[in-house]
């Protein structure tokens, strides 16, 4: 897989995620803080295995 098409790629899969948790919105601040931190561990997953 070329560069550009991996950081489309993993672009398209954080827009994704972003989606999907404001789709499924929390109700509390602490909440909000998990998903964020769910995304970032999710990011940085993709990072490691590419």
């Amino acid at each position: 897989m070329s560069g550009l098409k991996a950081v489309t790629l993993a672009g398209a899969g954080l827009i994704g995620y972003i989606a999907l948790f404001a789709l499924t919105s929390c109700s509390t601040v602490a909440g909000v803080g998990q998903d964020v931190q769910k995304v970032g561990d999710e990011i940085e997953e993709a990072a490691h295995s590419h």
